[in-house]
């Protein structure tokens, strides 16, 4: 039937032919049922064509209406001719055990009672008389498989007497033990054949007069569904049982036991479903496609195939790369044309194809035939252990295919050495069917043949010069085996093998396509390896799904293999800037399993517009794609100042959106361009035609451009005396970069007041000022409302940065308002941060560093000054101003003293301010640069008078000493220190008074001699004054220390507070530490004290706790203060007349007679304080 179907591919009418008989067609094979098909479809066009069908067992009216034809209008149904059959008469007995046995697909008939049923028949038949000859006959029973023989055959040794044979036949036995059957036994005994379905029609076992049928057999069924050959033992057809009954009445009348009921006999189907109903269709589906047949539905087959098994056979050929698609007009490919060519099963023929495109078909066509033919490897029951051995030295550990290879080169090696009957023998001893082996060797040929005419050697061959030219093959996957060309084998095999591809899943347990389990088949040469991937020749469902002839393939492999078959997943595409490239993860899938869980892979050829899109994004709008092109860098610059616009203006509206610059570059890239090496290409041909292409105008950033807003109101710097500091600007609300940062190097930031801070830039005044009156108490809210308009009314009489913030906005919302609000009745640290300015403090700039190091960042300026205090002192000292950081001078010997010197140069430049500052022994003194002008005075003015002292010390001490009283002031000056500290002071305040006064202090060494040579003539006046101002405060001090001796309990606390003003006033060095305009007023501030306690009563303790707590308040703030300042070596004015209208106001409060130096009052010390803060 094979040849006959080859044959139509060059003779589609069968022109060589007059007649055709088709033999058992009862059996009604794949091929069988197709030629019967293709001869239906012949006849009306080969009127002269004689078809034969001839079969004992078939239906003949059914065959005759299949094979109709025409005369006119009447249909005349096929002639059909009956021969009688020659056979003797066959008595059928029903045997049926009890219970009756499953008749599901999967009833198993080697149960106990279906084995006793065997023995109790086959005891029943021993009972029958001889025959005429005086042979006891012998006995064939009807067995499902090997398996089922060996354990009947067993049951029967045990069972009967040792003068009954026992012969097994089926299909894998050897040629030697088959022909058993054959060979007489002379009378003597009985034997029993156990035999499987073979014995029904293919071939005849002589001298059987019994026939026990337990009416099973096992039928090879294919499911579409699940791409699975099962062989279920199923119930047979009644023809299959009549064909049975008929082997005992060849020779004589015998007798037919039936291990079942008549019932279940006449409830059977009538004939064997036919292979075409339960098979896969591809190679009848690809030969219809070659013959140009149409379409399978309209084909005249006898029993046409559902749908389903249709459709699998397209899909099946779709799986080989045969059909172009599943469609009824799907055509087939060079593929399929070739396959219909080569007379073997479509899979098979896959490989042989595969196995010349990769240069081994030679290796292949000995696999093709082995998989076309019965197993050559044989394994008697009673021998499987030596079978086992044997077998060994052919198997292969990676490959069940290799082993057929080993094999194949072992037997021609042997035959090109030994003759027939020793190769015979060499067969045997190795478990080898010699009838088989001749068998493949004939397919092999057969094959070879075929592939030489159609070019697969030649193909083959020059695959093979092409791998010698690459000078080796690719490198194997790891873990791959590394013989030479195994890969490439193992590649052509899994061509026809796609579905039968599966992957590990479990222990021994391997996922296959469409979900389906199975497991290696116990005698593959890979049983005990767990291979993550393996492909088998077939899914047989046995007991359970096995893999048969199987071999460890690679991921790599089946890509290659499928690469029309896999479906190919993308996801989370990204731009690689290293590679300038879009990739994606790429997931690889084959019938459901996953070959390749996650790679990186290009994802400009799988989706160029997607691709395109994130090049535009990532890499052109983001920026992450460099260029040297001038477009880079201009619309670098473009962004990063639009950017800073909405920075500074606080506003995330003004730059045109992500949109629009991908809008920008997309309207001007070709749909080509979605890679950095593309893009250079396109972009170097267009700068020939346009210098400026892709170059964004501001337009393109700022479509709408900038409304409402004045760049003036947000500067780049604030300027300071002596100074300018940058200012950098964030728009980032919640984060702590928020808002303005002024830059300052530590070496400056004396320069930068507090009152300059509060006001921020002018572009976000009134909103902070909007935000300090929500800080008011609410009372005082209600009187502003609404708080916007009130802001600009304020602000409209607050020239900006020109003192406190809130001193100023508290004096002109007090007027708005009719209510008195004070500078400390806002809260400046519930404002956002943004309103707040921060403060970075870095390192002086080098000359080539941009971004100095960061030494503290804060909102604080004066925490900054605190915590960067160690750092302040040494800040100052550079090289150029060596010449102004002296010690040890005892007179003017340098030159003039300027306000300010300018060290550094550029970026760096800083303005600095000399000082002679005196030495703590009071020995010299010495010159120091400092950032702040107010420190410098104050410690110049100390370091003049020290020069002073050190040119007239001696004689000054000596007037000093001889003035009248003296010694009397020294001794009241005994409570407070030693005799050469008052004699030092005295000293102090003469010199104050003598050579600098109120004048100006002298600035080089000119005028320090000419104040030197006029102060002379003053010395004894100041000494004098100087004396005076001593005693009149020291007697003062002593009449306030006999007042608090003498003090009531009740006054206990208001004599706590003068003795802590007392000590604030007349400290150590108390007439050196002093300037003399203040230290003059001590005597009435020592009066004031004394007037305190003495008026002091009960009626008026509660106004003077009140005043007492108060001047606590002020007295606490001021030390707090001044210790800051004392750390940062800052000298602040405002702080110092803040300290002395304390002393003023307590004058105010407890001795008014004795009048201020200036009106006081506790606002006018607020206001003070606010200006001190600021």
């Amino acid at each position: 039937d094979g040849i006959l179907l080859a044959e139509t591919q060059g003779d589609r009418h069968l022109e060589q032919y007059d007649t055709i008989i088709i033999d058992e067609a009862h059996e009604r094979g794949l091929n069988i049922d197709f030629i019967l098909g293709y001869l239906r479809h012949l006849l009306p066009l080969r009127p002269d064509l004689k078809v034969i069908v001839t079969s004992a067992t078939i239906d003949p009216d059914r065959f005759a209406k299949h094979f109709a034809f025409q005369r006119g209008d009447e249909t005349i149904p096929a002639p059909v001719i009956e021969v009688s059959g020659r056979t003797y008469a066959v008595e059928v007995r029903y045997r049926p055990p009890p219970p009756p046995p499953s008749e599901g697909e999967d009833a198993d008939e080697d149960e106990p009672n279906l084995q006793d049923a065997i023995l109790n028949a086959v005891d029943e038949l021993a009972t029958e008389p001889d025959s005429a000859d005086g042979s006891m006959g012998d006995i064939l029973v009807f067995l499902s498989g090997e398996r089922e023989i060996r354990q009947t055959a067993e049951s029967l040794r045990k069972h009967h007497p040792p003068s009954t044979e026992i012969v097994p036949l089926y299909a894998r036995l050897s040629a030697e033990e088959q022909q058993r059957i054959f060979t007489p036994h002379g009378g003597r005994g009985r034997r029993i054949v156990l035999a499987t379905n073979i014995a029904e029609t293919s071939l005849t076992v002589p001298g059987i007069r019994f026939v026990v049928d337990p009416g099973f057999a096992r039928l090879s069924r294919y499911s579409p569904r699940n791409k699975v050959t099962r062989l279920p033992i199923e119930p047979v057809s009644r023809a299959s049982a009549d064909q049975r009954a008929g082997r005992c009445g060849r020779v004589e009348a015998g007798v037919c036991v039936r291990l079942y009921s008549e019932e279940d006999y006449n409830a059977r189907p009538r004939f064997t479903e036919p292979e075409i109903l339960r098979t896969n269709l591809a190679s009848v589906i690809l030969q219809m496609r070659a013959l140009r047949l149409g379409r399978a539905e309209d084909f005249p087959f006898l029993d046409p195939p559902d749908s389903r098994a249709l459709r699998d056979a397209a899909d099946t050929l779709v799986e080989l790369g045969a059909l172009e698609g599943h469609g009824a007009g799907a055509a087939l490919t060079p593929v399929g044309r070739a396959l219909a060519r080569l007379p073997i099963d479509p899979r098979i023929g896959r490989m042989v194809l595969a196995g010349a495109d990769e240069g081994c078909i030679d290796e292949v066509l000995v696999i093709a035939s082995a998989l076309s033919v019965q197993d050559p490897r044989d394994r008697p029951a009673d021998k499987a252990d030596e079978a086992d051995a044997a077998h060994e030295p052919f198997k292969d550990e990676h490959s069940d295919f290799l082993s057929f290879l080993r094999l194949w080169e072992a037997y021609h090696e042997q035959a090109k050495h030994l003759s027939h009957s020793k190769l015979r023998a060499w067969c045997r001893e190795r478990f080898i069917s010699s009838v088989r082996m001749r068998e493949w060797h004939d397919v092999h040929h057969q094959l070879a043949a075929i592939a030489g005419e159609m070019g697969l050697r030649r193909a083959s061959q020059e695959a093979q010069e092409k791998a010698r030219r690459r000078r080796h093959e690719p490198d194997p996957e790891p873990g791959e085996d590394p013989r030479p060309r195994s890969g490439a084998i193992h590649r052509a095999l899994l061509t026809g093998l796609l579905s039968n591809v599966m992957k590990l899943a479990d222990r021994f347990d391997y996922a296959g396509p469409h979900g389906g389990r199975c497991a290696i088949w116990p005698g593959s040469g890979l049983f005990r390896q767990t291979p993550k991937w393996i492909v088998a020749a077939e899914l047989v469902h046995t007991s359970r799904l096995f893999a048969r002839t199987v071999a460890k393939v690679y991921p790599g492999w089946i890509e290659r293999a499928a690469a029309h078959l896999v479906k190919r997943a993308w996801s989370e595409p990204y731009w690689d800037e290293r590679t300038a490239q879009v990739w994606a993860w790429e997931r690889v899938s084959l019938l459901g399993l996953e070959v390749v869980p996650r790679r990186h892979a290009h994802y400009g050829s799988v989706d160029p517009s997607a691709s395109r899109q994130i090049f535009i994004q990532r890499g052109l709008v983001e920026g992450r794609y460099w260029s040297s092109a001038p477009y880079y860098k201009h619309n670098r610059r473009l962004i990063e100042e639009v950017e800073g616009l909405q920075d500074r203006f606080r506003r995330h509206d003004l730059i045109a959106s992500v949109e629009a610059q991908f809008n920008f570059y997309d309207r001007e890239l070709p749909p080509s361009v979605f890679s950095g090496s593309a893009f250079d290409r396109w972009l170097r041909g267009r700068l020939r035609e346009d210098p400026r292409a892709l170059c964004m105008t501001r337009a393109d950033l700022l479509p709408q451009g900038v409304p409402g807003a004045n760049p003036d109101d947000f500067p780049d710097a604030i300027e300071a005396p002596g100074a300018v500091f940058p200012l950098e600007y964030r728009y980032r609300p919640g984060e702590p970069g928020d808002g303005v940062t002024v830059v300052v190097p530590i070496n400056l930031l004396d320069h930068l007041r507090p009152e300059r801070c509060e006001w921020v830039v002018p572009g976000l005044v009134k909103e902070k000022v909007v935000a300090l009156m929500r800080t008011l108490p609410k009372p005082v809210r209600r009187l502003l409302v609404p708080a916007p308009d009130f802001a600009d009314r304020a602000l409209a009489s607050m020239p900006f940065a020109r003192g406190s913030l809130r001193a100023m906005l508290a004096q002109e919302l007090s007027r708005l308002a009719g209510t008195a609000i004070g500078p400390a009745d806002f809260d400046e640290s519930d404002l956002p941060l943004h309103l707040r300015l921060n403060i970075r403090v870095t390192e002086p700039a080098a000359p080539d560093e941009t971004r100095p190091p960061i030494l503290a960042e804060w909102r604080d300026l004066g925490a900054i000054r605190r915590a960067l205090a160690p750092r302040l002192s040494h800040a100052l000292v550079a090289p150029d101003l060596s010449e102004w950081n002296r010690a040890g001078i005892t007179t003017w010997d340098f030159p003039e003293l300027p306000e300010g010197v300018t060290s550094g140069a550029g970026s760096a430049a800083v303005l600095v301010h000399p000082a002679i500052v005196e030495a703590d022994d009071g020995r010299s003194v010495s010159l120091r640069t400092l950032s702040s002008p107010d420190h410098a005075r104050a410690l110049t003015r100390a370091g003049v008078r020290r020069l002073f002292m050190l040119e007239t010390g001696e004689q000054v001490r000596h007037l000093l000493r001889n003035l009248p009283g003296f010694d009397r002031v020294a001794l009241l000056y005994g409570t407070v220190g030693a005799p050469a500290e008052f004699e030092e002071g005295l000293l102090a305040l003469v010199c104050e008074r003598a050579f600098i006064g109120s004048q100006p202090l002298p600035r080089n060494a000119e005028q320090f001699a000419t104040r030197l040579d006029a102060g002379w003539h003053a010395l004894g006046r100041s000494s004098d004054d100087a004396l005076a101002l001593a005693r009149a405060i020291l007697e003062q001090h002593h009449a306030l220390a006999l007042e608090l001796e003498s003090t009531a309990a009740i006054a206990a606390p208001a004599a706590r507070d003068v003795r802590a003003q007392a000590a604030a006033l007349i400290g150590a060095r108390f007439l050196e530490r002093t300037g003399g305009e203040n230290l003059a007023q001590f005597p009435r501030y020592l009066a004031g004290a004394i007037a305190r306690l003495k008026r002091f009563s009960a009626r008026n303790a509660p106004r003077d706790a009140e005043a007492t707590a108060l001047l606590a308040r002020l007295v606490g703030a001021f030390e707090d203060r001044r210790r800051s300042h004392d750390a940062q070596g800052i000298v602040d004015p405002a702080l110092e007349r803040f300290r002395w209208l304390i002393e003023e106001f307590r004058v105010s409060l407890f001795a008014q007679e004795l009048g201020t130096t200036e009106p006081v009052s506790e606002r006018r010390l607020q206001a003070a304080w606010e200006r001190v803060r600021s």
